[in-house]
């Protein structure tokens, strides 16, 4: 694949005749802000898809910067309406969003990628996709961030990124990003529907690295250390403080792996 194969035409090609709409875009400052741009103008509905090929403001979780050069990614924003959804947590859509992309790259790449709770996917130990979902009015957007055949990293994040086609199976490993975005779009759709599925949260657990590890994570501005026991039916990290024995429920947070071992 090159990529002038990423485009609206061929993501369509994958997609069903009947499908919410399409916005595509060669670049972009965000899928993100282009979705809070529809909510505020009222032209936004459930199930609208915005993909770019560039972003050059994109964003990932506590206002940090997500790397999104041209010609190398699929960046990809799903808007979702509360009134259509049947259980509209941010915790648990971002769970489903992450099962959707773990589908699409297994299908689509061949790649078992690892999940880190709650917002990442990881591929040889390294991040090679973020998850951004936030609540607009009565709208939850989903933005994601797959590194396809990104390469050229910044040295900040030369040893911490990694890219899909690294793993791929078979001689020819390009990432047909077209075909990534349109099943990553159904897939969002599917589970997004199916929040509240035993099913979900067992497939999110299942290829999740962190249970049975050790992590560091901060609560009220104090970071401890812990070990992961579980993750629970609502999505939160079950962790057992290493200090005091105490078990703490995580629901947000930032976590990080002491070691791989």
């Amino acid at each position: 694949m090159t990529y002038n194969d990423f485009s609206e035409k061929n993501i369509l090609k994958y997609m069903d005749k009947d499908h919410p709409r399409l916005y595509f875009f060669d670049s972009t400052d965000s899928t993100n802000n282009f979705a809070k741009h529809l909510i505020a103008n009222k032209e936004a509905a459930d199930g609208i898809c915005i993909c770019a090929d560039e972003q050059t403001a994109g964003r990932g979780r506590q206002g940090r910067p997500f790397f999104s050069p041209p010609h190398s990614g699929v960046y990809l924003t799903l808007i979702r309406d509360m009134n259509c959804m049947r259980d509209p947590v941010i915790l648990k859509t971002t769970i489903a969003a992450c099962v959707a992309e773990y589908e699409t790259l297994l299908e689509v790449m061949g790649v078992d990628t690892s999940i880190k709770w709650v917002n990442d996917l990881f591929l040889y130990g390294k991040k090679i996709s973020g998850i951004l979902t936030e609540a607009i009015d009565h709208y939850i957007i989903i933005g994601i961030g797959i590194n396809c055949n990104t390469s050229d990293f910044p040295d900040e994040l030369q040893n911490i990124a990694g890219s899909v086609e690294s793993g791929s199976e078979g001689e020819d490993n390009s990432a047909d990003r077209s075909r990534i975005a349109a099943v990553l779009w159904k897939k969002l759709m599917y589970w997004t529907d199916r929040t509240g599925s035993r099913e979900l949260i067992d497939i999110y657990r299942q290829h999740s690295f962190l249970i049975g590890k050790n992590i560091t994570f901060t609560t009220d501005g104090i970071t401890q250390c812990g070990l992961v026991e579980n993750i629970d039916d609502d999505g939160a990290l079950i962790v057992i403080n290493k200090n005091n024995g105490e078990k703490k429920v995580l629901n947000t947070g930032e976590v990080h792996l002491t070691s791989w071992d």
